[in-house]
């Protein structure tokens, strides 16, 4: 059985698999619709089966397909029409392109190359944590990342050493931290970790980010310093799972 026949093949069951998420219902008829059109069941071009069918599928109201056909045409995903139906408009596919990059240099040029934009939600000085081997004190910023259709795709918490930040404040604010850090301080950095869990979102996350409270994202931890015990780096970011893809060379 294909993916897409296999997303398709008990509806009513598949939204009763996530009535344990906490999600609105027309929150999970929208989340197995963005499955469907993930595993290629309909083609941009396409229209999607009407309000009426849907409703019958998933053993639910219109109302309820309507608001989740909604948040689908928000996104940019759907086009609907009155007269002509709900049209599907963008290919959700290939959306795993977000890189999980194993060495530093990867990291560094996944993030030159990916167009983004970022949104400062909350930024100053704060204490250090001691006990991470940060120094006394340190900028934070909370931030919104969104991708080149202003869709966010990723929620961060960077903490920069606060001498590591008065090297360029205003490039700290509206840059990403780790390319413009490796350019002015790259020839003393001598460790990074970064390690990923597998976790599901809170609330925080589900607002930020678009998901149902539950959906599964992707936890990444970054550090780095110039001395061992060090950490002038810190960040944890938020990703959805959905557009996560690592690749790992094994010979």
């Amino acid at each position: 059985m294909s993916a897409a026949a296999a997303s398709a093949a008990t509806p009513r069951a598949a939204l009763g698999s996530t009535a344990g998420s906490g999600l609105p219902l027309y929150a999970r008829v929208h989340s197995l619709l963005m499955r469907r059109i993930e595993a290629r069941e309909w083609q941009p071009g396409d229209k999607l089966p009407t309000v009426e069918h849907l409703a019958g599928e998933y053993g639910v109201a219109r109302v309820t397909v309507r608001e989740a056909m909604a948040g689908l045409e928000r996104d940019g995903i759907v086009r609907r029409e009155r007269g002509r139906g709900t049209t599907l408009i963008r290919d959700l596919s290939q959306r795993r392109w977000l890189m999980l990059p194993t060495d530093w240099d990867e990291l560094l040029a996944h993030i030159d190359e990916r167009p983004f934009h970022m949104e400062n939600l909350a930024e100053g000085r704060v204490p250090g944590n001691p006990d991470a081997g940060e120094p006394a004190e340190m900028w934070q910023a909370r931030r919104i990342i969104r991708d080149d259709e202003g869709v966010p795709y990723g929620m961060a918490t960077i903490r920069l050493g606060w001498g590591l930040y008065q090297l360029d404040p205003e490039g700290f604010r509206h840059r990403p931290a780790l390319p413009l850090m490796q350019a002015l301080r790259g020839q003393r950095i001598t460790w990074a970790h970064q390690t990923m869990t597998i976790s599901t979102a809170d609330a925080e996350a589900s607002s930020a980010l678009r998901l149902g409270v539950g959906d599964p994202v992707a936890l990444v931890r970054r550090e780095a310093g110039e001395r061992e015990g060090e950490t002038i780096y810190a960040a944890d970011l938020t990703y959805p799972a959905q557009y996560l893809r690592i690749e790992t060379r094994l010979l």
